[in-house]
């Protein structure tokens, strides 16, 4: 068992829409069940669509003191993205996972977590990372637990696997965080965000951009914000309801460390790990399209 779980849900909450997001710690990010979707087809044999959405609208949930325009950042495109760069994919809440389906049944270490890597967020990395490899893209992806014994310090062990990694090779410029939210509903009940897409249903992304609002230091969250704001219309481009809005906040978790740091929320823990994969799936291509175009 999670020995911090019973802590989870105990911070004050923060209201988005209709629904809450459960607040875990200073750290913490915003973390119908249909027929399972078919196996998707290889990364090989996956091209990126023709855009749907000429004019898509780039939106922002700010929980942040400040005042934040999308608009402001669309332009101009972020300087790393003009050279050629790496990309590295962490955890920093591994075992968070999905709810259990026909295809991917487990048994849970914890409520909606386990510990095995077939299951929990390192899978839905593995995804992202074939997409973009398989489109040329130079990626690393560090399958370390961090939240498991104690899910106390998570942030400061990703936050040392950053470091290590970018030591070992400065081109890595964007560093994906990615976890999978958990929304409580009005009575309680958790709440799911998926989309249709192509007849399958796939979890819906959230990219969450942290500040300096914590009182720790973090000058680049406006280039962060850039990234996030850009790839979030090429995503709506081409998927125009893959994206639930930006997520920005107060704390900096972790992305002081890359100029293309963000958190990647893919879907919720009502979703099923088959939608979260497909969901994993259009965001990598889309990525991976975004940063083509960036040459």
């Amino acid at each position: 068992m999670l020995s911090c779980n019973p802590s989870y849900n105990t911070a004050p909450l923060s209201s988005v829409g209709a629904f809450s997001l459960v607040v875990k710690d200073e750290n913490y990010t915003p973390d119908k069940i249909l027929a399972n979707t078919e196996t998707p087809p290889t990364a090989t044999t996956v091209s990126t669509p023709e855009v749907k959405n000429p004019s898509p609208v780039v939106s922002i949930n700010n929980s942040t003191d400040m005042s934040v325009n999308p608009e402001n950042y669309l332009s101009p495109q972020p300087a790393f993205m003009k050279d050629d760069f790496s990309v590295l994919i962490v955890h920093t809440h591994t075992t968070e996972s999905y709810t259990p389906s026909e295809k991917f049944n487990y048994t849970p270490t914890d409520t909606d977590r386990t510990t095995d890597k077939d299951y929990n967020m390192v899978r839905v990395g593995d995804e992202i990372e074939k997409i973009l490899k398989a489109k040329g893209i130079k990626v690393y992806h560090d399958t370390t637990i961090n939240d498991y014994p104690s899910y106390s310090g998570s942030y400061n062990k990703s936050a040392m696997a950053i470091e290590n990694h970018i030591k070992n090779d400065p081109s890595i410029k964007i560093v994906l965080d990615v976890h999978r939210d958990a929304i409580i509903g009005k009575n309680g009940e958790k709440v799911k965000y998926s989309t249709l897409i192509d007849g399958k249903e796939a979890a819906k992304i959230m990219f969450v951009v942290g500040s300096d609002q914590s009182g720790l230091s973090h000058n680049n969250w406006e280039e962060n914000m850039s990234f996030a704001a850009q790839l979030q219309k090429h995503t709506l481009s081409l998927y125009p309801d893959l994206c639930r809005p930006i997520n920005f906040r107060k704390q900096r978790f972790n992305q002081h460390l890359a100029p293309g740091g963000i958190i990647v929320e893919v879907g919720t823990n009502a979703n099923t790990l088959d939608e979260a994969i497909l969901g994993a799936r259009y965001f990598a291509i889309s990525l991976a399209d975004f940063i083509e175009k960036s040459k």
